[in-house]
């Protein structure tokens, strides 16, 4: 695991407390303006749907995808991944048990941490909860992770400890027989402005089949025109709370709607950003539930 990245330890030293309202790229996020979310809380209240929306929010379901990748070895036609990101442990109660339960129940072949997981907790007690689920996650197959806007590096550190191989603008060659694929993740590219996609690419051969893993989509077209065949990505929350049909309200990243949740396609690469577990600002979910995806990868013209 790479050391602390400069931007992210010049935010996190000198300026933690403007992290989560600015951060490095003096971006606005509403979830930080707590007035609003007051108003919003209490408008659901008035409602009388505040509680359906908190018990939608505890709904965690899995969600299987079928994901055609050009170019995939033939060897990872049907490979599994189960790709858990923004549990925001803290805001809601009995995640770390669903999650668990979930992946209890799934067969997959790695697992994939999307960042983002905590929301109010001391570090010591995300500590607690995380060694929680990864004890049992690394015991199904290796575990790989990155960091999010929301995440300090001594999370990677508890993390990397526990089991997790971080990967902090790095990458690892992922192996089945003769055939390889490579993973890259990077750090957070929004709030902390430390993502390195070249750095992190550095000594993959040409022409291999890539996989990145970013908290933000916003990294997609950087992505594509390297070479990228899929990209993993959380951070929108799906919208978290959406009109009927799922029409997020919110974006949270400066992408197409196309992009804020689901299955999506730019140009020859593929992509999935997944709606997350947890939730920040309110509590609550709306057409948006939470999810644990179970990505299986096919051969691009498999249907499996």
């Amino acid at each position: 695991m790479r050391p602390i990245h400069k931007n992210r330890k010049i935010l996190e030293t000198k300026h933690h407390e403007r992290v989560f309202t600015r951060g490095a790229k003096q971006r606005f996020h509403f979830e930080n303006i707590y007035g609003l979310m007051l108003i919003v809380d209490l408008v659901l209240k008035m409602l009388f749907i505040r509680k359906i929306g908190l018990r939608n929010a505890t709904e965690v379901g899995l969600n299987e995808v079928e994901l055609g990748i050009k170019g995939l070895p033939r060897n990872f036609d049907g490979c599994r991944i189960l790709f858990i990101t923004d549990m925001h442990l803290g805001g809601i109660d009995y995640l770390s048990e669903n999650i668990i339960n979930i992946a209890k129940n799934a067969e997959y072949d790695y697992c994939f941490l999307g960042g983002d997981y905590s929301l109010r907790l001391s570090a010591k007690e995300v500590g607690r909860q995380l060694g929680k689920i990864v004890s049992f996650l690394t015991t199904k197959s290796r575990v790989f992770g990155i960091l999010g806007n929301y995440d300090i590096y001594q999370i990677a550190e508890q993390l990397n400890d526990f089991g997790v191989e971080m990967l902090l603008n790095e990458h690892v060659c992922l192996e089945r027989g003769a055939e390889r694929i490579y993973l890259v993740g990077v750090d957070d590219c929004s709030m902390f402005a430390a993502a390195e996609l070249k750095e992190a690419e550095q000594g993959i051969p040409e022409g291999a089949v890539k996989i990145i893993l970013s908290h933000p989509p916003e990294l997609y077209k950087e992505a594509e025109q390297a070479g990228y065949s899929l990209y993993l990505a959380g951070h929108t929350h799906g919208g978290q709370i959406c009109l009927p049909g799922g029409v997020a309200m919110v974006v949270r990243a400066c992408i197409p709607r196309k992009l804020v949740k689901g299955e999506w396609r730019y140009r020859d690469m593929v992509g999935y950003t997944s709606c997350g577990v947890g939730t920040t600002g309110v509590p609550v979910r709306f057409f948006c539930p939470p999810e644990v995806a179970l990505l299986t990868l096919r051969r691009d013209g498999n249907p499996g």
